[in-house]
């Protein structure tokens, strides 16, 4: 940076820290109670357990579960934590810097503004780990730069952590443009690049982040200033989602652009008579990417009738959105009287039977053995006309040839199925 930080307390408008001074006996945080009513020699106060020899180059201040924790890093990598650090002239410091920061220069630090206690701090050298994390206040890092860390990567120049509608966001400006992630995973977190078409490739000094709005602003340098409303944050970029319909089955079609930490979708259908939907299946999703993705989903031997359907897609951290088909689908009456071939066939020991009614009629479905004797009847009732389908469980029978009938009106139909044990 060209400039000294400083920081808002994000608590108390009146409380800024500023980092004074480039080493020695004033190098490290200056706290100024009033800032609205100072002066540049009035108000101001040094903090002296912050005393730094190299330039303070980055500060973040905590805002929840625990306030007014001060974060600061050097140029020469070196990292602290000052508690209590608005009131006091000596506040407790704790020194967190790693054997392997030495040398690096810490270009921001971002504090979860729910707690405290997580932490990013990103360092601006390259072919270097660049982006380290805490969940305990700096007691322990983590490198969390994963895709970042390789030697053709960008410089990491700010971070930003925020949430939205429950889901957590880390956010990285860097010298080819702006990365997130939603789901922090050590070496292999996937940071994916952000406004692509608008903002590109460009050097991207800062960001910050206004919770009342939920707005997002990226700062570069040499393209200006960007924004972007993240209050509803979209897991899946949905672009397209049609059926076909082929007899009593139904094909699921969906085409994805863009997909965050997506874990996959559930497939759920109810009919719109009714309230209560249930679960069909389950298409596992393609995690991150900015890829086109098509996907398929095959709803089989469906009664008559008219249904709805949705996507429940589901992230890896448990959250989720629906997504719904615009249209009913509608599985009509047949046109004749079917009598399908079990599936599957050879069968040990279940297998199912599907038969189609034009009208409807008392249906008689009996198995028989290959000398004609009697076994089971599967079906002894009237039913209206639509697709059905009825399962036959061989399991005290042995292997051999076996036969089914089925008897409605004035259509009969036998078929032959094989049983192997």
């Amino acid at each position: 940076m060209f400039i000294n930080p400083y920081a808002l307390d994000p608590n108390n408008s009146s409380i800024l820290y500023f980092s004074g001074g480039s080493g020695g006996n004033n190098g490290g945080i200056w706290r100024n109670n009033d800032i609205k009513n100072c002066t540049e020699t009035i108000g101001w106060t040094y903090l002296t357990t912050s005393t730094e020899d190299d330039q303070v180059s980055a500060i973040g201040i905590s805002k929840n579960n625990n306030a007014n924790v001060v974060y600061y890093g050097s140029s020469n990598g070196d990292v602290y934590r000052i508690d209590d650090a608005h009131t006091g002239t000596s506040p407790t410091r704790t020194n967190l810097t790693l054997p392997e920061f030495a040398g690096r220069y810490v270009s921001s630090i971002a504090v979860d503004p729910d707690s405290s206690k997580n932490v990013i701090i990103t360092f601006s050298n390259y072919n270097v780990e660049r982006v380290y994390y805490s969940s305990n206040s700096g007691v322990n890092w983590q490198s969390v730069g994963g895709n970042l860390n390789s030697a053709n990567a960008p410089s990491a120049r700010w971070a930003q952590i925020f949430t939205v509608s429950g889901v957590r966001h880390y956010f990285l400006a860097t010298s080819t443009g702006v990365y997130y992630t939603i789901n922090l995973n050590g070496g292999s977190t996937t940071w994916t690049q952000e406004a692509v078409g608008s903002i590109g490739n460009v050097v991207t000094t800062m960001l910050d982040f206004r919770q009342s709005d939920n707005l997002l602003i990226a700062a570069t340098h040499g393209r200006g200033a960007w924004s972007s409303n993240t209050g509803f944050p979209l897991p899946v970029e949905l672009t397209s989602f049609n059926y076909e319909v082929f007899g009593n089955n139904v094909t699921l079609k969906w085409i994805t652009s863009e997909e965050r930490n997506n874990q996959g979708f559930e497939i759920e259908r109810k009919k719109t008579t009714s309230n209560s939907w249930e679960q069909r299946g389950f298409v596992a999703g393609a995690g991150t990417t900015n890829e086109i993705r098509n996907y398929t989903y095959s709803d089989l031997n469906i009664e008559s009738g008219k249904y709805n359907y949705r996507l429940k897609q589901i992230d890896y951290n448990g959250n989720f959105k629906y997504y719904n088909l615009d249209n009913e689908v509608i599985i009509g009456i047949p046109g004749k009287f079917i009598l399908s071939q079990n599936y599957p066939n050879p069968f040990n020991p279940v297998t199912r039977i599907s038969f189609e009614l034009p009208k409807e009629g008392l249906v008689k479905l009996e198995v028989f053995d290959v000398t004609g004797r009697f076994i089971k009847t599967l079906v002894n009732e009237n039913k209206l006309a639509g697709f059905y389908e009825v399962e036959f469980n061989g399991g005290n029978l042995a292997s051999g040839v076996y036969f089914y009938k089925i008897s409605v009106d004035n259509f009969t139909d036998m078929k032959k199925m094989i049983l192997i044990k």
